[in-house]
């Protein structure tokens, strides 16, 4: 009888055991799934604050282009306005000559027009 029950406690902690390792290996994978989702939503965040900063920093550097370029346009303007102030009777020849080196330096500059 002592034979049986002893075999009997053997089978039930042979039971457990497979049930102990399950247990064991599920929290190991779910422990594993958790620190793997935090290092990737730790990744995506730094991510998508590395392209903001580039996207912030190249539209800053678009906009002082911008701003140069607006200002060199003004600027041509402004002479064209005291050109006009010192000669009063300028005549269109003359005009076309004073503005052909501000379009060749400025590009974004596509015309500038005589209208007297």
């Amino acid at each position: 009888m002592r034979l049986f029950v002893e075999d009997r406690s053997r089978s039930l902690a042979a039971s457990r055991l497979p049930i102990a390792r399950l247990l064991g290996i599920g929290a190991l994978l779910i422990g594993g799934l958790c620190i793997s989702s935090a290092l990737f939503i730790q990744a995506r965040a730094v991510a998508r604050r590395d392209l903001r900063d580039a996207v912030l920093e190249k539209s800053e550097k678009r906009v002082e282009l911008l701003r140069t370029r607006m200002l060199g346009s003004m600027d041509v303007l402004q002479s064209m306005a005291s050109l006009f102030a010192a000669r009063p009777s300028l005549t269109g020849d003359e005009y076309t000559r004073f503005v052909a080196g501000a379009l060749i330096r400025q590009p974004e500059l596509q015309g500038l027009g005589w209208a007297p």
